[in-house]
Protein backbone atom coordinates (compact mmCIF):
# COMPACT_ATOMS: atom_id res chain seq x y z
CA UNK A 1 0.00 0.00 0.00
CA UNK A 2 2.86 2.34 0.83
CA UNK A 3 4.40 1.63 -2.58
CA UNK A 4 1.12 2.49 -4.31
CA UNK A 5 0.89 5.80 -2.47
CA UNK A 6 4.42 6.63 -3.56
CA UNK A 7 3.62 5.86 -7.20
CA UNK A 8 0.20 7.54 -7.33
CA UNK A 9 1.51 11.06 -8.19
CA UNK A 10 3.49 9.57 -11.08
CA UNK A 11 0.46 7.61 -12.30
CA UNK A 12 -1.78 10.68 -12.11
CA UNK A 13 0.80 12.76 -13.98
CA UNK A 14 1.06 10.15 -16.75
CA UNK A 15 -2.71 9.92 -17.09
CA UNK A 16 -2.98 13.71 -17.40
CA UNK A 17 -0.10 13.83 -19.85
CA UNK A 18 -1.43 11.02 -22.05
CA UNK A 19 -5.17 11.66 -21.72
CA UNK A 20 -5.68 12.64 -25.37
CA UNK A 21 -3.94 9.50 -26.60
CA UNK A 22 -6.07 7.49 -24.17
CA UNK A 23 -9.19 9.22 -25.52
CA UNK A 24 -8.16 8.31 -29.08
CA UNK A 25 -7.75 4.66 -28.19
CA UNK A 26 -11.05 4.53 -26.31
CA UNK A 27 -12.97 6.32 -29.07
CA UNK A 28 -11.44 4.12 -31.75
CA UNK A 29 -12.34 0.90 -29.92
CA UNK A 30 -15.55 1.79 -28.08
CA UNK A 31 -16.87 4.91 -29.83
CA UNK A 32 -20.37 5.33 -31.20
CA UNK A 33 -20.93 7.14 -34.49
CA UNK A 34 -23.28 10.06 -34.83
CA UNK A 35 -23.89 13.03 -37.07
CA UNK A 36 -23.18 16.52 -35.83
CA UNK A 37 -23.91 19.93 -37.28
CA UNK A 38 -21.37 22.70 -37.72
CA UNK A 39 -22.50 25.67 -35.63
CA UNK A 40 -22.01 29.40 -35.91
CA UNK A 41 -19.67 29.19 -32.93
CA UNK A 42 -15.91 29.29 -33.18
CA UNK A 43 -12.92 28.53 -31.05
CA UNK A 44 -9.69 30.34 -31.49
CA UNK A 45 -6.40 29.75 -29.79
CA UNK A 46 -3.68 32.36 -29.81
CA UNK A 47 -1.72 32.35 -33.06
CA UNK A 48 -3.96 29.70 -34.62
CA UNK A 49 -6.81 29.94 -37.10
CA UNK A 50 -10.40 30.18 -35.95
CA UNK A 51 -12.15 26.80 -36.14
CA UNK A 52 -15.83 25.92 -36.14
CA UNK A 53 -17.50 24.00 -33.33
CA UNK A 54 -19.97 21.19 -33.97
CA UNK A 55 -23.01 20.21 -31.93
CA UNK A 56 -24.88 16.94 -31.53
CA UNK A 57 -27.67 15.75 -29.26
CA UNK A 58 -27.57 12.71 -26.98
CA UNK A 59 -30.23 11.94 -24.36
CA UNK A 60 -31.85 15.37 -24.68
CA UNK A 61 -28.52 17.10 -23.99
CA UNK A 62 -26.45 19.04 -26.50
CA UNK A 63 -22.71 18.36 -26.70
CA UNK A 64 -20.17 20.31 -28.70
CA UNK A 65 -16.61 19.92 -29.84
CA UNK A 66 -13.98 21.49 -32.05
CA UNK A 67 -14.26 20.34 -35.65
CA UNK A 68 -10.82 21.51 -36.72
CA UNK A 69 -12.46 23.03 -39.80
CA UNK A 70 -11.46 26.61 -40.53
CA UNK A 71 -14.33 29.05 -40.09
CA UNK A 72 -16.41 29.57 -43.23
CA UNK A 73 -19.92 30.98 -42.88
CA UNK A 74 -21.10 28.95 -45.88
CA UNK A 75 -20.39 25.72 -43.93
CA UNK A 76 -22.75 26.54 -41.03
CA UNK A 77 -25.34 23.75 -40.79
CA UNK A 78 -23.17 21.22 -42.63
CA UNK A 79 -23.37 17.68 -41.23
CA UNK A 80 -20.17 15.93 -40.17
CA UNK A 81 -19.54 12.49 -38.69
CA UNK A 82 -18.29 12.23 -35.11
CA UNK A 83 -17.51 9.41 -32.71
CA UNK A 84 -18.13 9.67 -28.97
CA UNK A 85 -17.98 7.47 -25.91
CA UNK A 86 -21.49 6.38 -24.93
CA UNK A 87 -20.71 6.60 -21.20
CA UNK A 88 -19.08 10.03 -21.58
CA UNK A 89 -20.57 11.81 -24.62
CA UNK A 90 -18.48 14.88 -23.88
CA UNK A 91 -15.44 12.84 -25.01
CA UNK A 92 -15.90 13.13 -28.74
CA UNK A 93 -13.86 13.43 -31.90
CA UNK A 94 -14.76 14.31 -35.48
CA UNK A 95 -13.77 11.72 -38.05
CA UNK A 96 -11.85 14.31 -40.11
CA UNK A 97 -9.43 15.00 -37.22
CA UNK A 98 -8.51 11.46 -36.36
CA UNK A 99 -5.60 9.54 -37.79
CA UNK A 100 -7.00 6.18 -36.73
CA UNK A 101 -10.67 6.81 -37.57
CA UNK A 102 -11.92 6.69 -41.14
CA UNK A 103 -15.32 7.61 -42.52
CA UNK A 104 -15.75 3.95 -43.53
CA UNK A 105 -15.74 3.06 -39.82
CA UNK A 106 -19.07 4.88 -39.41
CA UNK A 107 -22.35 4.77 -41.25
CA UNK A 108 -23.34 8.39 -40.67
CA UNK A 109 -24.93 8.68 -44.12
CA UNK A 110 -23.88 12.29 -44.54
CA UNK A 111 -22.84 12.02 -48.17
Amino acid sequence: MKRFLQLSPVIIFLILLLRFQIYDILIHNFGVCSTATLANTTRSIKYKRETMLYKFRKNQKIYEGDSGIEYDSSKIGTKICVKYLSLFPSITQPINQSISLKLDDCNCNIY
